[in-house]
């Protein structure tokens, strides 16, 4: 089992270097993080860094798309270039090669996420001089933990897809409008129309149940509440809408809902 595993995530890494789109997310990624690293060294330090809505949605925004644009195409794609009947067809059972395809997404996307971000917090602390105090640099890499957990929410929502569409064309403009328009328009629109009723987000004390449930499908809208918790100032919403419990759990029924419905769905998979 550990010889078959570790030649699937080898596969698996031959296969993601060669692509295009990983290469060109993650050096929008590396290349934003590095200009933004050496602009607040030099104005403000990393606490700065840290506050900067600019460096946090950046983070929010590219790691979840790197997930969408790795898992995507994990299934369909092999579907769709006829390799994957031939990986089906050898030793390795299916729960295994459906195991080791997202253990290697997982594991990409934070060998990522975690190498962008260590970049941009000691080149910035490098340029401006000084280290950061401890609280600072606790809360970075809790609020990198947490778009670590939503990129994997998001890895899993694509792999549901990639698991269920022939087509890898539509299987993409699927899952990157669901990411983009569908689950944010949905996830806010109760809450926006309580606070439009109610004068603007000054006049609301309190905010109702059904007007925040929705908000909580989100995985970006939970990390986002989560961040604000660990870094002060950050980033674009500074309310905190949802109880602590609620994001965790949230993520925790998003993420696991649909790995195991891509996983069910891998299992079922015909190659007809």
């Amino acid at each position: 089992m550990g010889e078959a595993l570790s030649a699937l995530l080898r596969k698996e890494l031959r296969e993601h270097l060669k692509t295009r789109r990983f290469m060109v997310v993650s050096f929008i990624l590396f290349g934003a993080a590095l200009a933004l690293a050496i602009y607040y060294g030099k104005h403000g330090g990393v606490d700065a860094l840290a506050s900067s809505d600019l460096f946090w949605i950046l983070f929010s925004m590219t790691v979840p798309l790197l997930a969408l644009l790795l898992g995507y195409d994990a299934i369909v794609g092999e579907r769709a270039r006829g390799t994957l009947s031939l990986l089906l067809s050898r030793p390795p059972s299916r729960s295994l090669i459906f195991g080791g395809k997202f253990l290697f997404l997982f594991l990409f996307v934070g060998a990522v996420l975690f190498g962008a971000g260590a970049l941009a917090y000691w080149l910035c602390a490098a340029v401006s001089g000084t280290l950061p105090p401890h609280s600072t640099t606790d809360g970075v890499f809790k609020s990198y933990l947490v778009e670590y957990f939503a990129a994997t929410c998001w890895l899993a929502f694509s792999l549901f897809f990639s698991a269920r569409m022939r087509s890898p064309a539509l299987c993409l403009i699927t899952v990157l409008l669901l990411w983009l328009l569908a689950i944010p328009m949905i996830s806010r629109m109760p809450l926006g129309i309580y606070i439009g009723r109610h004068g603007g987000p000054e006049q609301v004390t309190a905010i109702p149940l059904w007007a925040k449930a929705l908000y909580a499908i989100s995985p970006d809208s939970c990390a986002q509440e989560l961040v604000t918790r660990y870094i002060a100032n950050a980033p674009a919403i500074k309310a905190q809408i949802l109880p602590f419990e609620w994001c965790i759990g949230a993520m925790l029924l998003f993420l696991g809902s649909f790995l195991l419905s891509s996983f069910l769905s891998f299992r079922k998979l015909s190659l007809e």
